[in-house]
């Protein structure tokens, strides 16, 4: 099957030159690993649960140690706290990973829908929703989060988007949380970021850190395609989104160095595997933080490691960044969470706390479909990666996504934008496509919908 045309995907939401690093002995090695990857996900059966990570051969409890910090989860917060905190010879940290070492495959972005259904990822759904989520089989939503080195900015389609400056002022001034406004948080952002790409707003991008920002190679040039639609409607071309102004249209900004994904493990980790107060303990499944009482503190935690029980010490902290989901469920499982929860589940309540009680995704629409008389990305996967080790699409980017616009629906004066547009040419193939839809539990019905105008 072939796919034509342009593919432009809609995504509604309230806002909140150089060769590949990949070494093989020849070409035909590198296809075969990805292929094998391929297979691999097709075929994937996610677990029912997490039973699996909790086999242990006895009941024995550990010594794993005492250290100054614990971080649980080395993900998109836990590798940059490891980075920052090991920079003080003095402290030691311990960082608990309950996924495995990414790889060769993680970095290739175009294939980051393969990875969700993979041991990368947790394989999470939400429970049946009344209101949303309806094209999805039994009306329940697949919310991939990565179980490895890295996190979510392992797996995912590494689109750079920060957010709005009113977005982290609201976190502080209408949900109490001091040190959340953007002018707290911007110098943290400068700091992590190499932004790569011409252009860079200064005031608000950095250039001097680890983690590298730059634009995708282009295939179809869609920002001036579209620039004369875009303009009619008040917007106009942004050099940096992450700038001054959100509100406009601009080519796309991913976490990518050359045509590499940059994550927090290539970024934060890697590198710096070489200092000897930096432990990182992957495989570690933390089953239950260890707090005390009377006092509130933290003093450690218990983990769950290639089958044997351990529990280790902090002197100083432990930090909890295992996700949106599984932080929330690791406080309520060690007594932090709203009473009523922890009684149903017969959980000692060290504190009660609405946790969990929150979690929002965006609100998205998956649409406009169009078709016309050019072809775009009908390249077989061969030829495709040839071009991904020249730095070319279609498989340097994340869903072949090129162009974003924010807007406001009928609220021109407002600065905040409460839409953002994704677009995007087709995925590289018409199967690749339906697996995007697929492995995100869109039924059947309506992945003929959208793709019966494009699918010869």
């Amino acid at each position: 099957m072939r796919v034509s045309g342009f593919i432009l995907f809609i995504i509604v939401a309230v806002l909140v030159g150089l060769s590949s690093g990949l070494k093989y002995d020849n070409f035909t090695e590198f296809v075969a690993m990805v292929e094998s990857n391929i297979t691999a996900s097709e075929s994937y059966v996610i677990p029912k649960d997490n039973s699996d990570l909790l086999n242990t051969t006895n009941s024995t409890v550990y010594d794993f140690g005492t250290f100054d910090f614990i971080i649980v989860g080395a993900g998109g917060a836990g590798a940059v706290l490891a980075n920052r905190l090991s920079e003080i010879s003095d402290w030691n940290i311990l960082v608990l990973e309950a996924g495995g070492l990414d790889n060769d495959f993680t970095k290739i972005i175009g294939m980051c829908v393969y990875t969700y259904l993979s041991p990368l990822s947790w394989g999470y759904n939400t429970t049946a929703q009344k209101n949303a989520c309806l094209a999805m089989q039994n009306q329940e939503c697949f919310l991939p989060q990565g179980k490895v080195i890295g996190g979510g900015t392992t797996i995912n389609a590494a689109l750079y988007v920060r957010g709005h400056p009113e977005d982290f002022d609201r976190w502080e001034s209408v949900y109490g949380n001091p040190g959340w406004s953007y002018a707290d948080v911007l110098p943290y952002f400068k700091k992590t970021e190499n932004a790569a790409f011409e252009h860079v707003d200064l005031t608000y991008g950095g250039v001097d850190g680890y983690y590298t920002v730059n634009h995708s190679s282009r295939t179809a040039g869609l920002d001036e395609l579209l620039s004369p639609s875009f303009e009619s409607s008040g917007l106009k071309y942004l050099w940096d989104y992450n700038g001054a102004e959100e509100v406009g249209y601009s080519p796309f900004q991913f976490s990518t160095k050359g045509n590499e994904r940059t994550s927090t493990a290539s970024a934060f980790l890697h590198g710096f595997t070489s200092r000897r107060n930096l432990n990182l303990s992957i495989n570690s499944f933390v089953t239950k933080v260890a707090i005390d009482n009377a006092t509130k503190t933290a003093e450690g935690v218990y983990f769950v490691k290639d089958g044997v029980n351990f529990y280790a010490r902090a002197t100083k902290e432990v930090i909890v960044s295992a996700g949106a989901i599984n932080s929330a469920q690791l406080l309520i499982i060690s007594g932090i969470g709203p009473k009523n929860h922890l009684e149903e589940l017969d959980i000692p309540i060290i504190q009660n706390l609405p946790v969990g009680q929150y979690l929002q995704d965006h609100v998205m629409f998956i649409g406009l479909t169009i078709r016309t008389n050019k072809v775009l990305n009908n390249q077989t996967l061969v030829e495709m990666l040839a071009l991904y080790e020249q730095n070319l699409r279609p498989l340097t980017s994340g869903f072949n996504t090129e162009v974003i616009a924010f807007t406001n629906f009928g609220q021109s004066q407002n600065v905040r934008p409460d839409i953002e547009y994704l677009l995007a040419t087709p995925s590289p193939s018409s199967t690749d496509a339906q697996f995007i839809f697929s492995c995100t539990d869109v039924t059947f019905y309506h992945i003929d919908k959208v793709f019966e105008i494009v699918i010869l």
